[in-house]
């Protein structure tokens, strides 16, 4: 079964701007695009980056940066107050 909210992407060999973890041996993750923060975060969890570069990585995080609209409009989503009405 397919989650209709997955999405998956051909990931191209360009990994100027990605870094690259192997968990021991078995799972490759590529972060593309990730700030230092996000590298460090990765890092507590799974481990220091690789050394070398992966040709194919099993699992890729893509970092993009929301546009102004839309942050603010998730900011008002989760500040919005909830009376439990939907209960």
């Amino acid at each position: 079964m397919t989650s209709r909210f997955l999405q998956t992407f051909e990931v191209k060999p360009d990994s100027r701007n990605a870094v690259d973890f192997d968990i021991h041996g078995l799972v490759g993750v590529r972060l593309v695009a990730p700030s230092p923060t996000n590298v460090t975060a990765v890092s507590e969890q799974i481990g220091p980056p690789s050394s070398r570069v992966l040709r194919r990585p099993d699992i890729v995080v893509r970092y993009v940066s929301l546009s102004s609209r839309l942050a603010r409009t998730v900011k008002s989503s989760v500040n919005a107050e909830w009376d439990g009405s939907l209960y």
